[in-house]
C-alpha cells in the first residue's frame, strides 16, 4: 500500500511540475440548455453543429438494489437533438417505433458507432415489454442520422430513418464498436440476461 501511494504521489508531481512549465492549464465551464434532459450511458452523434443523444438511462447510475436495479422507469424513451453553440434542443419520442425498436433504443450501455452519416447501435441492456424480462439485446440499428434531425425538427414521422436486422451475436452489452478499414469490430462487453443483481448471483 505504501508503494503506492508513493507512487500516486510521483504522478501527482510529475503532473503538477509539468503544468507549471507548459504555462497551459485545463478548465471546464458547464453549459446549462434549457429543455435538456440528463442522460447516462446513451449512444450518441453528431452532424454540422447538431448532436444527438438516444438511449441510455434519466434515473442516472442504475440503483444498487437488486429489486430496484435498471427500473425500466429510468429508461429513456426520448431521442434528443442538440445545437450547444446556439444552446438549442429538440425531442422526439420513440412512441411511434415498433415495439422491439422502441425497447432497444431506450437501452443502456449500447455499443456504437458513427460512420458518416449513419450511426449503428448494436445490442445494449434493459427492460423488454416484448419478453417481459430485462435482457441484452440481440440487435443491429442503423440509424440515418442527417435525416432524423431534420424529422425531429420539423416534428415529422422519424420511422424511415431506422433499419434494423437480429442476430445472437448482437446480443452484448458494456463493449465497443470499432472500426478498422471496411470493417466493424465488436469488443468486450457480455450478454446478460435477467434482472442484474450487484449482489451477485
Amino acid at each position: 500500500m505504501k508503494q503506492v501511494w508513493i507512487f500516486a504521489s510521483l504522478v501527482f508531481l510529475l503532473f503538477e511540475s509539468n503544468a507549471q512549465q507548459s504555462g497551459y492549464e485545463i478548465k471546464l465551464e458547464p453549459l446549462s440548455i434549457k429543455g435538456l434532459v440528463g442522460v447516462q450511458s446513451f449512444a450518441h452523434a453528431s452532424i454540422g453543429t447538431n448532436w444527438v443523444v438516444i438511449g441510455g438511462r434519466i434515473d442516472g447510475l442504475h440503483r444498487r438494489q437488486p429489486f430496484a436495479s435498471f427500473d425500466k422507469k429510468g429508461n429513456n424513451l426520448i431521442i434528443q437533438v442538440i445545437d450547444p453553440l446556439n444552446q438549442q434542443t429538440w425531442q422526439a419520442t420513440t412512441n411511434e417505433l415498433d415495439s422491439a425498436l422502441q425497447d432497444q433504443l431506450s437501452a443502456t450501455n449500447m455499443q456504437f458507432y458513427q460512420d458518416k452519416a449513419y450511426l449503428y447501435i448494436i445490442g445494449g441492456y434493459g427492460f423488454s415489454t416484448q419478453l417481459n424480462k430485462h435482457t441484452t439485446y440481440a440487435s443491429l440499428i442503423a440509424i440515418d442520422i442527417a435525416g432524423l434531425i431534420e424529422s425531429i425538427k420539423h416534428k415529422q414521422s422519424i420511422k424511415a430513418h431506422f433499419r434494423k436486422i437480429s442476430h445472437p451475436e448482437f446480443a452484448v452489452t458494456g463493449g465497443q464498436l470499432k472500426k478498422i478499414g471496411q470493417t466493424y469490430y465488436l469488443i468486450g462487453g457480455q450478454n446478460f440476461q435477467g434482472r442484474y443483481n450487484p449482489m451477485g448471483p
